[in-house]
């Protein structure tokens, strides 16, 4: 791997990136689909379950007449058992969901070698045993996520360093710490290209939102193809 900036290597990974993405698009709109149908149902009744709506509903009308009332109110709540068992199973769904973007790996790797996936293959990340060691890897990164959010910039650190985790698992059958070690290692080599990418990769995935809200399930799964492409290009054509 190499350590300088190369553009002609960032303009290979966003074309593939943005091909896979445009040529998969009843996989990308399957994907948000049962991605988010998944969190959002779930997340609702772990909001009911655990009496968060109740306690948001007592204070809401603070949001119009003291909006500063109601901040206070926010993280006066932010602090209570219940919405720390809340904020742990959200994690658990995360994970729960997680499997979904390994599907989407399969996806695009069967798409650039020529084959015609099928929405089955979206759930390859739930076969077999590979499964726990998704939903646990998954379960570990929203617990560091999670911690890292009380400074935001190690939001980035932590999403940079284990950019590669999971094609490094699917493809190479490693575990999640030896993936974490060769995608630390691998930021270290091509941070530049990463980050760029990364930065796309946010800006794009989220832009669906302005889109009447709507365009989310089209530009959200864009993520996976930002990672693939990088895998690709980092670990397929240097190594």
């Amino acid at each position: 791997m190499e350590n300088t900036p190369n553009n002609s290597e960032i303009n290979i990974v966003l074309s593939r990136a943005f091909a896979l993405w445009s040529n998969t698009m009843k996989f990308q709109i399957s994907f948000s689909i049962f991605y988010f149908a998944i969190l959002l149902v779930l997340a609702s009744f772990a909001f009911n379950y655990f009496g968060i709506n109740k306690k948001v509903e007592d204070f809401a009308p603070l949001m119009q007449s003291d909006p500063d009332a109601f901040m206070a109110k926010l993280r006066e709540l932010a602090v209570t058992p219940e919405y720390s068992n809340f904020v742990y199973v959200i994690v658990l769904i995360k994970a729960l969901v997680f499997p979904l973007n390994i599907g989407m790996f399969k996806v695009y790797a069967m798409k650039e070698m020529g084959e015609n996936p099928g929405l089955n293959d979206m759930l390859a990340g739930y076969q077999g045993l590979s499964f726990f060691k998704y939903f646990t890897y998954g379960i570990f990164w929203g617990c560091v996520y999670y911690l890292c959010s009380i400074f935001a910039p190690l939001l980035l650190v932590w999403v940079l360093v284990t950019f590669f985790v999971s094609p490094l698992m699917f493809f190479t059958n490693i575990n999640s710490f030896q993936a974490i070690g060769k995608s630390f290692q691998a930021i270290r080599a091509n941070f530049f290209i990463i980050f760029v990418c990364t930065i796309v990769a946010i800006l794009f995935s989220y832009s669906g939102i302005l889109m009447f809200g709507f365009g989310i399930l089209l530009t959200f799964p864009f993520w996976n193809a930002i990672i693939y492409s990088c895998f690709r290009q980092i670990f397929t054509v240097k190594n």
